[in-house]
């Protein structure tokens, strides 16, 4: 804005100079030395501000990482106590076995030590968080202050235009200096496209900041985890009882999948392929129960190799699971697989074959 008025200024400042006397030369002059240090000034600042929106960007992704940092000490530490008050009790939560062995002692202390070391790695996380934001402070409180003197600028150039009204009053009748009508038009009219321009940049910054706060961890994604938590794991608790799992499944706060084994958080990794199958088969079953209540209309599943690498009576229970679910939720389901099923617990056999180079089925109810 200041660099187009400083543009129209000294075009127009340049023609009257041309048509004045001697006097409104120097005013003129006076005029345009003023306007020159406002175009400085204006750089100065513009250069400023763009440091702050930089070095605002670049806090902002360390103020993410350290959240994200003190976050998982958190959750670390509470994971720690709980296996630690395992051992307070002197017995397995599962087999009542005593925990009392030197083993366990180790163990014990280990976990004691990792826990008692925590709580100042968490402080330490907390103060890097609280002074990055400290920081985000500062350089918004400089950024509005850049701000603040934009308006001030702004002000000295109505008191500019204010001297060339008087200027031009004073110049002869004879002469003529429309010229100096448009000019200030023109400033009226770009100041009022400019402070148009930056009171919508500003609203939509601060909106930004409102949805962030909204949409970010603790705003309405928590709230609808928490929402649909409680019900989640309650089916997978249910249905990890019928399939007869030796661990247990549930989902936490942040929505991380848990698997618990005799007191024991372990490594999916560790389950062999049989055993991710029924995990993968218990959760899936348990979101389309969720699904099925907010979307009634679902009525279609596709099930492909579920069952590969899944024992006998992991089979008959993940089958009769199935079954049960789909009565209930009354949704048609294909079961692809490419070994025999028990198919008196399906309503329809579709069996696909190759016959002389082509594709076949045959259908049986």
């Amino acid at each position: 804005q200041i660099n187009e008025n400083i543009v129209s200024v000294n075009m127009k400042l340049n023609e009257l100079k041309a048509k004045s006397n001697e006097k409104n030369k120097a005013q003129i002059q006076t005029l345009k030395d003023q306007l020159t240090e406002l175009a400085a000034d204006k750089t100065k600042l513009a250069e400023a501000q763009t440091k702050i929106a930089e070095s605002l960007g670049t806090v902002n992704e360390d103020l993410t990482v350290k959240q994200k940092n003190r976050s998982t000490l958190e959750f670390e530490l509470e994971s720690l106590k709980k296996k630690l008050e395992l051992y307070e009790n002197n017995s397995c939560p599962t087999c009542e076995a005593p925990l009392t062995g030197d083993f366990h002692q180790e163990r014990k202390q280990e976990l004691a030590a990792k826990v008692d070391g925590l709580p100042d790695k968490i402080e330490e996380a907390s103060n890097e968080v609280t002074a990055i934001k400290e920081k985000i402070a500062e350089l918004r409180t400089k950024d509005q202050s850049g701000r603040d003197t934009v308006s001030g600028i702004n002000h000295n150039i109505n008191a500019l235009k204010n001297e060339l009204i008087k200027i031009k009053e004073s110049l002869s009748k004879g002469d003529d200096f429309s010229h100096m009508t448009q000019l200030i038009e023109d400033f009226q009219s770009q100041e009022a496209e400019k402070t148009e321009a930056q009171g919508k940049t500003s609203g939509e910054y601060h909106f930004l900041e409102i949805l962030e706060e909204v949409l970010g961890e603790d705003g309405v994604k928590n709230l609808a985890v928490q929402t649909i938590l409680p019900g989640l794991n309650a089916n997978v608790a249910a249905m990890g009882q019928t399939m007869h799992l030796p661990f247990h499944i549930r989902f936490d706060d942040k929505f991380n999948c848990i698997i618990n084994h005799l007191g024991e958080d372990i490594n999916p990794m560790t389950l062999s392929t049989g055993e991710r199958k029924k995990a993968d088969f218990i959760v899936i079953i348990a979101i389309i129960k969720i699904l099925k209540l907010r979307f009634p209309e679902l009525n279609l599943l596709f099930l492909d190799e579920l069952l590969s690498s899944v024992d006998a009576d992991g089979v008959h229970n993940i089958l009769k699971i199935l079954s049960q679910v789909i009565k209930e939720s009354k949704i048609n389901t294909f079961v692809i697989n490419h070994s025999v099923l028990p198919h008196e617990l399906f309503d329809k056999k579709i069996q696909i074959y190759r016959e002389n180079g082509f594709s076949k089925f045959d259908i049986e109810v």
